[in-house]
């Protein structure tokens, strides 16, 4: 929800601008034009978003239509992947006017003010007189207070938005909360790893907890929001700072729902005794990810990566007290998991498959609502997979952007599994070996549901 803060900040600055979400509309009106609703709204800059690699078709695709059909239009990307390939891009895709690279408050407001003198744009790649030029990364926030991440005014059909989010796709209104990863989890192109080389954001910063709750209130009461989800995870460091975020939300009497992520174990019972007196537990989910449900793989990975990434720093008893005290205090929780980690072999497979079937058969006999998800694994850009990912045994099949750009044409618009293609392979198993393992773990996980849903 990074754009509506920045739409808001060029509000407050005395731009106009607006967020237009072009699938929702195609989807509101299958008539919709771009063309037109251009040729109506007459922008002088139109930016493009593209952080996740795997919308890098579309977004190369309205960027091209744009500047064929409106040339004197400032066509502009940005984004952690654009970021990362913004060399790539720029010399291949011509149609592309400029990238800002990083994070992009002040440079798009200097974007504005400089539309003559580009060079004083910080973290702008661009294009002068058939060169490129690079002004490099010097930007990067120091502080979130000062943005608001619930104007949702700002973005086209925002009523019709939040109904489709929460009862077609039924998933919560995700709130930015922090910037910044103190972690290095091998696939995450949000790490802390990916943070230093990627947008050269060394410490994580964190919005205060009263603007937090400025932000759900304002969701709550004016867009009528009911089920948030926090934009970070909960660890033993932060605790205090969920709290926080509790007792506010408690003390002004919102009533509101909540999904929020574990990060690393442990997490006081105290925790989540709290979470569930604030949100409900008729709603509001926690998730968590132990990567593996096969405790001897999670050991073995912990044994050779773990300096790196501690994603498995948690012991077996502190797993399943985790999930005990979730069932008694009546909260739903997903776990997911997924196959084609670093190391992994096919006995530690089967092992994991036996840890899900236990899982569904203890949810019945023992009526907890836990739900199992898994999806195919993508090695993003800029994540340690992807830079590193020969030491841990990955190889992948995509080291630019035109090879993303090509999977993801070649990937149909299908529902999960099967909307993500597999960009690796690793030391043991092929890629076409983990996409139809974790096309068959998904069937598997079904039998979850019912008890995630009914118990």
């Amino acid at each position: 929800m990074g754009l509506i803060g920045l739409v808001d900040l060029l509000d407050r600055e005395g731009y106009s601008a607006k967020i237009l979400n072009y699938t929702l509309e195609k989807m509101l009106d299958r008539k919709f034009s771009l063309g037109r609703y251009l040729r109506k709204a007459k922008p002088s800059i139109v930016g493009v978003d593209l952080l996740w690699i795997v919308h890098s078709a579309g977004a190369i695709e309205i960027l091209q239509f744009i500047k064929k059909q409106f040339p004197n239009i400032f066509t502009l990307l940005g984004g952690l992947s654009a970021t990362y390939y913004a060399k790539e891009i720029m010399q291949n895709y011509d149609f592309i006017d400029g990238i800002i690279q990083g994070e992009a408050e002040v440079p798009i407001i200097q974007l504005l003010k400089h539309r003559s003198s580009l060079h004083e744009v910080p973290n702008l790649i661009y294009r002068e007189n058939g060169r490129i030029k690079d002004n490099q990364i010097t930007y990067v926030a120091k502080e979130l207070d000062s943005l608001n991440f619930a104007k949702l005014q700002h973005v086209e059909h925002w009523k019709e938005y939040t109904q489709l989010i929460d009862k077609k796709v039924h998933t919560p209104f995700p709130l930015e909360l922090v910037r910044g990863c103190p972690f290095n989890c091998i696939f995450c192109g949000g790490s802390h790893f990916t943070n230093q080389k990627v947008v050269k954001r060394e410490k994580t910063i964190f919005r205060s907890p009263q603007r937090v709750v400025d932000d759900i209130r304002e969701l709550r009461n004016l867009f009528h929001v009911d089920l948030i989800h926090f934009g970070y995870g909960v660890y033993s460091g932060v605790e205090k700072y969920f709290l926080e975020i509790q007792k506010l939300i408690r003390e002004e009497k919102l009533e509101m729902n909540a999904g929020l992520e574990v990060w690393r174990l442990p997490i006081n019972r105290q925790f989540f005794q709290d979470f569930a007196k604030t949100y409900g537990t008729t709603k509001s989910v926690i998730s968590y990810s132990p990567r593996s449900l096969s405790a001897s793989y999670r050991q073995k990975f912990h044994s050779l990566i773990g300096r790196f990434d501690n994603s498995y720093a948690f012991s077996d008893d502190q797993f399943l007290s985790f999930l005990k005290n979730i069932h008694e205090i009546g909260l739903r929780v997903i776990l997911f998991y997924d196959i084609g980690y670093p190391f992994e072999t096919y006995y530690d497979i089967v092992k994991n498959l036996l840890g899900v079937i236990k899982i569904n058969l203890q949810n019945f006999s023992q009526k907890r609502r836990i739900a199992l998800y898994t999806e195919p694994i993508m090695i993003t850009p800029g994540s340690p997979a992807d830079i590193i990912g020969h030491q841990f045994g990955l190889r992948s099949y995509t080291r630019t952007f035109k090879a993303h750009l090509e999977l993801n044409l070649r990937t149909p618009a299908n529902a999960t599994p099967w909307d993500v293609g597999v960009n690796y392979r690793t030391d043991a198993i092929s890629s076409r070996g983990i996409n139809y393992l974790i096309r068959a773990m998904w069937g598997i996980n079904n039998l979850s549901y019912f008890s995630f849903l009914f118990f």
